[in-house]
């Protein structure tokens, strides 16, 4: 039976940060990267229109170096060469019935035009809801005691003397705004508002709070986000990381107290192969990690239910003359089934192109899901690549929904189309939102090392990537839940070194 010391499933910015961490600490240990996809990057895909002169993402569009701290420091290590975007984040240019708003809300709207009225509402919402216990006047990114404040309030902050990690967003936004307040920025505001889902207060709080200060520009890597993929691959092959594609994690089990076993599926040619590692490092989202359930202890089960999957649907499109111009900002949602709209627009031999990226969560994503093509009985719906240039009719749809977002006189002409449904198997969500009554601390510190067996003492499974994490739907919250595992992986060495 073949050995190895560390094994890691998935294949995605988690997995692949958490090979090329622990091989840096530990270059003596064997490492092997499995994932049971045809290639690497997870949820990060990028495409191709018109000959490679836009790159379509299906996924994450873009780093933001102020709130993806450790995300930034891992681009510059691997020195990924980035090209900056300067447009900001889609904010509605819609405004609510003022008729229907308090007073003050009307106020402050009208007195602060160069905001959105979203984002207006939504400060005040969570001033209200705060009240002393965070000022959000003074808050500093630069504050050296900012996270460990961050952490306190997590755990601690309440609201009518109920802790707020056991009530939901939109029932506390609610509690504070008129109702025309709260629906305005959940349905009209960019993904940075509110879900439809009533996620848990506290956590999608803390997430506002830190986007609210962002300042530094946004970035990519140049050649698309695959191209970090690209790299960090071609950095781990160098180092002596094995990676395996279209290999499958079928089944695990407990040889002894420090060795488990896996059985690994070969996709293609449906070959079992068993294995040993000393740790198993599980790199990959709730709906896989569900999958497992009949290898994992009852109550890490029950915590793989504390996060509620997000499906999210990217539709793409490319075409001449496009009715946007040169650094055209993000739009929100008005007048189409969208909640926002990322523009592209170049100039080629002349000619005029551009390329519209829309992003659809719901209620909008059940709008626009039934137009990737499915084989007849297939209601599960299994796509693990974006689906390009098929469905005449899902043409005619985003070129009627473009017409009513841009009120065109008549509807453009698409030249190339895709679509990217991430709520199907095999990832199950684009990302995942903390449920309300879940301490995410506590559970993350549960998933970061655990033993196969209920309450057995040598921990030697780690669960890390966006799902479980306190930065859901980034890069950010695969990387530091990954450092989280890698933590107790080390510490585990370590100790083992001493005796």
């Amino acid at each position: 039976m073949k050995k190895i010391d560390i094994a890691i499933i998935g294949g995605g910015i988690s997995g692949l940060y958490s090979a090329y961490r622990l091989k840096k600490s530990f270059p003596e240990k064997s490492i092997a990267v499995f994932e049971s996809l045809p290639f690497l990057g997870g949820r990060i895909q990028t495409g191709s229109f018109a000959n490679g002169l836009f790159k379509p993402a299906y996924g994450a569009l873009r780093i933001e170096p102020d709130y993806q701290t450790e995300t930034h420091r891992f681009m510059q290590e691997l020195q990924i060469p980035v090209k900056h975007i300067e447009q900001g984040e889609a904010s509605s240019s819609s405004t609510p019935n003022f008729e229907a708003l308090t007073a003050e809300e009307r106020e402050l709207i009208l007195k602060h035009p160069e905001i959105g009225a979203d984002i207006t509402l939504l400060e005040l919402g969570m001033k209200k809801i705060l009240g002393n216990q965070w000022d959000l006047h003074t808050d500093d990114l630069a504050n050296p005691h900012r996270n460990a404040a961050l952490e306190t309030l997590r755990n601690t902050a309440t609201y009518k003397n109920k802790p707020l990690y056991q009530q939901g967003a939109w029932n506390v936004f609610s509690d504070v705004l008129s109702y025309e307040a709260v629906e305005f920025f959940r349905e009209k505001g960019a993904y940075y508002n509110m879900k439809n889902d009533n996620q848990n207060a506290i956590d999608w709080i803390i997430f506002l709070l830190n986007l609210r200060l962002m300042k530094q520009p946004s970035y990519i890597p140049e050649g698309g986000m695959i191209q970090m993929i690209n790299l960090i691959e071609k950095e781990l092959r160098s180092l002596g990381v094995d990676i395996h594609v279209n290999h499958h994690l079928q089944a695990m089990n407990e040889i002894d107290k420090q060795t488990i076993c896996l059985k690994i599926e070969q996709v293609q040619s449906r070959k079992v192969e068993e294995l040993t590692c000393e740790h198993v490092v599980l790199a990959i989202p709730q709906y896989p990690l569900k999958k497992l359930a009949a290898c994992l202890p009852a109550t890490i089960n029950t915590l793989l239910d504390s996060v509620s999957p997000i499906p999210i649907i990217w539709v793409t499109a490319t075409m001449k003359n496009p009715p946007w111009e040169l650094d055209a900002k993000p739009t929100s949602g008005e007048f189409a089934p969208i909640r926002a709209a990322h523009l592209e627009f170049k100039e080629e031999k002349g000619e005029t192109y551009g390329m519209a990226m829309l992003y659809c969560d719901g209620p909008w994503h059940q709008y626009w899901r039934h137009y990737v093509e499915d084989n007849v009985d297939d209601f599960e719906g299994y796509q693990y690549l974006p689906q390009v240039n098929k469905n005449e009719f899902f043409k005619n749809e985003i070129e009627k929904t473009l017409q009513q977002h841009f009120s065109l006189p008549i509807k453009p002409s698409v030249d190339e189309w895709g679509i990217r449904d991430w709520g199907r198997p095999p990832f199950g969500a684009a990302v995942h939102l903390w449920k309300v009554g879940a301490q995410s601390s506590l559970i993350m510190q549960t998933l970061k090392a655990f033993s196969l067996r209920e309450n057995g003492q040598h921990k030697n499974v780690h669960i890390c990537g966006e799902a479980f994490s306190q930065c859901q739907g980034f890069f950010e919250g695969s990387i530091r839940s990954a450092d989280f595992a890698i933590s107790a992986i080390e510490q585990s060495y370590r100790q083992a070194a001493s005796f």
